[in-house]
């Protein structure tokens, strides 16, 4: 197997904060752009690389809109080992 990139390591070391700091463990793609910066493109990308090596998972999350209403939104968190 090909080493992880290092773009993919970073997003793991974001998600695994995420993990440790909220009881979902998971980040929208904006709120992963909020913590990296990273243009969406690459967010994607970047994403892709780690769910298909198994690193990342996708879920759905809760989050309220701009509209002040909830709504289930696509999140990613890392795979937890076990």
């Amino acid at each position: 197997m090909k080493p992880v990139p290092p773009s993919a390591d970073e997003l793991i070391k974001v998600l695994e904060r995420a993990d440790r700091e909220g009881p979902e463990g998971a980040l929208t793609t904006s709120e992963i752009y909020a913590a990296t910066g990273w243009s969406k493109d690459r967010i994607r990308r970047v994403l892709a690389v780690a769910i298909a090596r198994g690193l990342v998972e996708a879920v759905q999350v809760w989050r309220l809109g701009i509209d002040g209403r909830p709504h289930k939104l696509p999140a990613y968190r890392v795979v937890r080992k076990k």
